[in-house]
């Protein structure tokens, strides 16, 4: 079964948040819905080796654990799961996002990215049908916040192929779920 993942966007905004260098919303119907916060540039801290930092927050996917268990009451977290299904979404973010940053001038730099997934159709494994559309929206975002690129970024789905491309540079920058020789 190969489809291609309809990523059409039904409604995107830029400039959403005022603290933010740059930001962007944006709706995916049968999807997600996205906001994306661009802070920076920013000096490089010693520990950060590139010029992108990326935070995924996936707020609706805190599970709620009945009162009297551990960690009980309203609001309690699914803890480790749902960390690494955030840093998963991070390291996916980042090497789709990296490539098409223009770091002539940003070399002691960092750029943070604060991706929040506000809605998935999927909410409790998000990264099946989210990460396309937190691409996209944190591209429009970087883009919003006059850091200087290379080309925005795009995403496509092909069965379990996920990838993301650069289309004026002719160029992949994200590959998943292809095994075998290239």
């Amino acid at each position: 079964n190969i489809y291609l993942f309809d990523l059409t966007c039904s409604s995107s905004k830029d400039g959403v948040t005022a603290t933010a260098t740059g930001s962007a919303y944006g709706e995916f119907p049968g999807s997600a819905r996205v906001l994306v916060s661009v802070f920076g540039p920013r000096p490089r801290s010693i520990d950060e080796s590139t010029c992108l930092s990326t935070r995924v927050h996936l707020p609706f996917c805190k599970k709620k654990k009945k009162k009297g268990t551990k960690g009980g009451g309203e609001g309690g977290g699914g803890g480790r799961e749902e960390g690494k299904e955030e840093r998963a979404l991070e390291m996916a973010l980042e090497a789709a996002l990296l490539p098409s940053i223009k770091d002539d001038g940003l070399e002691k730099t960092t750029v943070e990215i604060q991706c929040t997934l506000l809605e998935s159709l999927d909410s409790c494994h998000p990264a099946d049908k989210a990460l396309g559309p937190m691409i996209l929206v944190s591209s429009i975002a970087l883009a919003s916040s006059s850091i200087p690129l290379l080309d925005l970024v795009t995403f496509a789905e092909l069965g379990s192929i996920k990838l993301a491309y650069m289309p004026s540079r002719d160029q992949l920058t994200y590959l998943a779920g292809y095994e075998g020789d290239w």
